[in-house]
Formats: structure tokens, sequence, C-alpha cells
């Protein structure tokens, strides 16, 4: 059985599964790039221009790692939903634990590369040396809460796959909320600019991933994560991401 409220793809009509499915998702994906904007924003209203310029200075980045992390998570999505059509329950919860397992640790890593290689990075863009500082400062911030947001989206993905649209959306609003609230905070308050935002962006994330994955948890349907699955399957993890990987490969070398 369903839970109230989830799509059903099974039955039904197909246009409307469609647009239940797709709608939250585009969302999602708009605020997810939106929320570097939010941080210009509030920065633009209540300090100086030197710190909106290395926020802005960071926005391609953080936009290409979102596109990175919503695209990466789709594996999950994919496969989930293919087990759970085929109603094999063993396979379904071995997936689920392959790519939770997978976003933690891929999640490490990023915070390793970004963390360490920030200053690389923007000055592959060409950041100026004016904004370089700052802008180093909240580009590793940023990836301090990578794993968090890496986390999040799976979750996010794995629930959608059961047809479970709307948490993950209303978990994104929560996270939206809880950062402009904390921007203003600091940057009134505590008379933070980047570093305001910053930690900002940390919390929000945390809150975020630990919502989605507690609804894993809780989850009656037939995506609840079980820790007994936590662990790297090869056979999944292969159907996750490499082959995803090698048909975007052979697509890019066909065009």
């Amino acid at each position: 059985m369903l839970k109230k409220g989830n799509v059903d793809m099974l039955s039904g009509s197909i246009f409307k599964g469609l647009i239940s499915l797709a709608i939250p998702i585009m969302i999602m994906n708009v605020m997810q790039n939106m929320f570097n904007i939010i941080d210009m924003t509030i920065l633009g209203r209540f300090t100086n221009d030197t710190a909106v310029g290395a926020v802005g200075t960071c926005s391609t980045l953080i936009s290409l790692c979102t596109g990175l992390f919503i695209g990466v998570s789709t594996g999950a999505n994919v496969v989930v939903a293919k087990c759970i059509g085929c109603g094999d329950k063993e396979k379904t919860e071995k997936t689920i634990g392959t790519a939770v397992l997978f976003s933690v640790a891929g999640g490490g890593i990023l915070l390793i590369i970004g963390v360490s290689l920030a200053e690389v990075f923007l000055k592959l863009i060409n950041c100026p040396e004016a904004l370089i500082d700052k802008a180093v400062l909240y580009f590793r911030l940023y990836f301090l809460g990578a794993p968090m947001l890496l986390l999040y989206n799976f979750c996010a993905s794995i629930l959608r796959a059961g047809g479970n649209t709307k948490q993950p959306l209303y978990f994104l609003f929560i996270g939206g909320a809880i950062k402009a609230i904390l921007n203003y905070f600091c940057i009134t308050a505590l008379n933070t600019t980047v570093a305001g935002v910053g930690i900002a962006t940390i919390v929000s994330n945390t809150v975020m991933s630990g919502l989605a994955f507690w609804a894993l948890l809780r989850n009656e349907h037939k995506t609840k994560f079980e820790w007994s699955r936590f662990r790297l399957y090869a056979s999944e993890l292969n159907q996750c991401y490499i082959l995803v990987f090698r048909q975007a490969c052979r697509r890019h070398y066909i065009r």
C-alpha cells in the first residue's frame, strides 16, 4: 500500500502522475540553485560590496556542484524505482543501503577536495585578488556542508523513487527558511559577513539531510532504510553509478 500522498505511477492517469513527480523535482532544483542568491541578497542589503562579490564569484562553481549532486543522486532514483517495480524487496534494500553509504563516503571525499583546493579552483576562474580571501573562506564553508547536501539529495532521490515527492520538498523549504533566518541573525546580530552565511549554509544543509534521513528510517513504504543493509554492494553500486557514468560518457563521445 502506498502511503497517502505518494504518487503511484503503476495505476491511474500517467499524465497526472508525471506532473505530480516533475513539478516538485523542478522546484527543488531551482531552490537549491537559489541558495547562493539568498546569501548575496542578504549580504547586499546589510554588508559591503566586497562580501557580495566574494560570494558571487563562487556562484558558478556552486551551481556546478549543485548540478553534480543532483545528477549523481539520480542513479539511485532510477535503480530503486526499478527494483520497486520488479517487486524485489531485498535488492531494493541493498540499493538504498549502498546509495546512502555512497553519499556519505562521496561527501567526505568532496569535503577534502573542496576545502584543500578551494583557492586553486577560484584562481582557475580568475577570481579577483581583492576578493580571493573571502571567496576562499565561503567556498570552504560551502564544502564543509557539502556532505550533508549530498546526503539530502540521495535521500530525497530515494524517497521520490517510492512516489514520495512532497516530503523532500517540504524539507528543502524548511532548510531555506532556516538559512535565510540564520543569515540575517549572523550578519546583523553577530556582525559576520561571509563566515555568517557560510555557517548558515552548513546548518541548513544539516537540518535538511537530517530530516530526509529520518524520513527514510521511519518510512513505512518500500523505500525504508535498513541499518543491516548499510554497506556497499558491488552489483548495486555498478548499476547506480558506474553504468550511468559509462552511458553519459558514450553519449558525450557520440556527440
